[in-house]
């Protein structure tokens, strides 16, 4: 184990879009897209796993977009002195996916890692 600072976490953000380029090819967010926010927190904690959007609905993906760009903005601000846990042997995308994990669970205690 090692542990990531916000500093290190956003570098490794920056793995993940390298590493799962189409992450970044959901679009603008419309107004109903609110909606699939369960759906989109479902993905993210399967992106481990995920080779493509899969079923993940239009809506989701770009809630899905939206909150990982939430989350590099917070990494710069409100969470810059936050640290985590996370498998040195890792891949350095899949860290970013760990921690990104860590965020959500924290943050909704009653979701599973898997479904």
């Amino acid at each position: 184990m090692t542990t990531v600072n916000a500093e290190k976490a956003f570098e490794l953000m920056y793995e993940l879009f390298k590493a799962k380029p189409w992450l970044n090819s959901a679009g603008v967010m419309a107004g109903d897209d609110f909606h699939a926010e369960s759906e989109a927190v479902a993905f993210l904690l399967t992106l481990d796993q995920a080779e493509g959007w899969g079923d993940c609905s239009a809506p989701a993906r770009r809630v899905v977009n939206s909150l990982l760009l939430d989350f590099l903005s917070k990494l710069r601000g409100s969470m810059a002195h936050h640290t985590w846990e996370v498998d040195a042997g890792l891949p350095k995308w899949r860290q970013a996916v760990a921690v990104i994990s860590s965020e959500i669970l924290g943050s909704h205690p009653h979701l599973s890692k898997r479904h």
